[in-house]
């Protein structure tokens, strides 16, 4: 486990990204309080003036050092230690709590393997 963020430790390099995140607005912009602020567009892209002349070089582009977007396979472990304060689900006031994960086509569950009578239970 590491002591502070991925963005400050040493092994990751800042763990920049190369993309940025725009607010995405709709309807006017008023001066009333209400936020018109609809979700947000995390990505990248530019506008290059294309050269007068057609047989001149194209200029360079700026992210052409980007690894190919075709899926890769790899592997994802997840370390669930504890929860604390879940939502009581059961007349008693507590809950059986379990731990369900899915990403992509996968979906997996430990609700054999339920914590019984617990809002803080410790799952690792």
């Amino acid at each position: 486990i590491l002591p502070a963020e991925l963005e400050n430790s040493n092994n990751f390099q800042g763990f920049t990204d190369f993309c940025h995140t725009l607010p995405l607005s709709r309807g006017k912009e008023d001066d009333e309080e209400e936020d018109n602020i609809s979700g947000e567009f995390k990505g990248s892209f530019r506008v290059y003036p294309l050269p007068p002349d057609p047989n001149e070089p194209m200029p360079p582009r700026i992210f052409e050092t980007l690894p190919p977007s075709d899926p890769e396979e790899c592997l994802v472990r997840i370390y669930i230690i504890q929860a604390t304060d879940l939502q009581p689900s059961d007349p008693n006031g507590l809950a059986d709590p379990y731990l369900e994960v899915e990403l992509g086509k996968t979906k997996m569950n430990t609700r054999d393997e339920y914590v019984p009578n617990s809002i803080n239970p410790m799952f690792g």
